[in-house]
């Protein structure tokens, strides 16, 4: 086996595909066929330990869509020069019915790691964030981002997900599969008819 030395969220495109952890026994398979190097079951062993006993020395990168829960250790698994990518606070959002819970969000918050300039600095470690979500107005990126990641796939790099469709009458459906914790791809909402 390769030294696994990426740590991306499970389904997570990447052309070298680490090592990656999966939540849920039904996302093992594709996973695998998406070409992980190893696959973590954090349903059946601890995530960080398994991380370790896999690449001892540290990870190069680790995509943190988790939020606290994660943060900290993902950074402690980093190698000297490797980089955290948070793209997510997964575990502030609700699993269910779409409320928020304040409480729940605001311990959360409070359990955010800090990170400290000079310590990173030290440690020859750091950390990227983004939101795509607050860069529309940045098209130059995202035109460039899709022109990137259509060349991996027609190049056979990186293979796409499954893509579930939904009509915008089974949005309540759409929801349901997605509260569900079965989707592996992404679900589409349509305004128009099939493609």
């Amino acid at each position: 086996m390769s030294n696994p030395r990426t740590l991306p969220r499970a389904g997570a495109p990447t052309p070298r595909h680490g090592a990656r952890p999966v939540g849920a026994s039904h996302k093992v398979e594709c996973v695998r066929q998406l070409g992980a190097d190893a696959i973590v079951k954090k349903f059946r062993q601890p995530l960080w330990d398994k991380a370790k006993r896999l690449c001892p020395d540290g990870y190069d990168l680790i995509f943190d869509a988790n939020g606290p829960e994660t943060l900290a250790q993902s950074y402690k698994h980093l190698k000297p020069t490797g980089k955290l990518l948070v793209y997510g606070f997964h575990t502030l959002l609700p699993k269910q019915g779409g409320r928020i819970k304040y409480l729940k969000a605001a311990f959360g918050m409070l359990k955010m790691p800090r990170f400290n300039p000079l310590s990173m600095t030290t440690e020859n470690k750091g950390v990227v964030a983004f939101n795509l979500s607050f860069l529309f107005s940045r098209t130059d990126l995202l035109h460039a981002a899709v022109k990137d990641l259509t060349a991996l796939v027609e190049a056979g790099r990186i293979h796409a997900l499954k893509t579930r469709s939904f009509s915008l009458a089974e949005a309540a459906q759409a929801h349901q599969v997605l509260e569900s914790g079965e989707v592996t791809g992404k679900l589409v909402l349509r305004t128009g008819p099939p493609l």
